[in-house]
């Protein structure tokens, strides 16, 4: 899974998540977080996948960070 990131030259961090599959060699689109973040920290269950904190501006921006945490349900 790849979960949110950055892109410095736009000012912005990404709320989208993309799932591969590894039984089909593809990648799909997955719900949005709420909010764009980058520098999560994320775990997994097996039926779960857990994700906390992170900044919502991009690296060297400074800005607000969160403590916040989100569980995905995994397909």
């Amino acid at each position: 899974m790849v979960l949110g990131g950055e892109f410095p030259q736009e000012k912005r961090a990404f709320a989208e998540n993309e799932g591969f599959d590894l039984k089909m060699n593809t990648w799909r689109t997955l719900a949005p977080m709420p909010r764009g973040r980058h520098a999560a920290g994320a775990a997994s269950d097996g039926k779960s996948l857990y994700v906390a904190g992170g900044f919502f501006l991009p690296g060297g921006m400074g800005g607000e960070t969160t403590s916040e945490l989100m569980a995905f349900s995994l397909p």
